[in-house]
């Protein structure tokens, strides 16, 4: 199901050439047994937009932006997060992989599960400040099952119960 609803969304992204009436992402969240493998598929030009909105200057986003340039880490750090409950510290995330072709873009990240927790805090609020109508559909799968979560300007949050034996 994941993988069609990538699928979908891809083909979706890469048939718009120019601007879309749409904000919207879609984030496929693996949970390891030791990590989060994390694939982010959004618009380049609403990153540039939200540039644009906290600096006042036109950017046109490159693949190297997102590794050398610490307003977009800091932006993607801090408007998406994981940790092992809401008030607990934000588990590391690296950056793997990048890849901008035309005007979508994939965003491959991981982080280390910190403590085996029974449950997963994920903040998700990539260009909410930015576009009201902007909606992050969030995939999980984690022991064979997959659930989603539906983030927006009114929902940034949620807790998901993990297995563990």
């Amino acid at each position: 199901m994941r993988n069609l609803i990538s699928i979908i969304v891809l083909l979706f992204i890469g048939s718009v050439v120019r601007a879309h009436p749409l904000h919207v992402s879609v984030t496929n969240i693996v949970v390891k047994k030791d990590s989060l493998l994390v694939t982010i598929q959004t618009f380049k030009d609403d990153w540039e937009t939200a540039y644009f909105h906290y600096n006042g200057q036109h950017h046109k986003l490159e693949v190297e932006d997102l590794f050398s340039s610490s307003w977009y880490r800091t932006y993607l750090t801090s408007s998406f997060r994981f940790s092992s409950m809401q008030n607990g510290i934000p588990w590391k995330i690296e950056i793997k992989n990048v890849d901008i072709v035309d005007q979508s873009m994939m965003i491959e990240l991981r982080s280390k599960i910190i403590n085996k927790p029974n449950s997963l805090y994920i903040y998700n609020g990539l260009l909410v400040d930015i576009f009201p109508d902007q909606t992050n559909l969030t995939i999980i799968g984690s022991e064979g099952e997959e659930h989603g979560i539906k983030f927006d300007v009114h929902k940034r949050d949620a807790v998901m119960k993990l297995k563990r034996e």
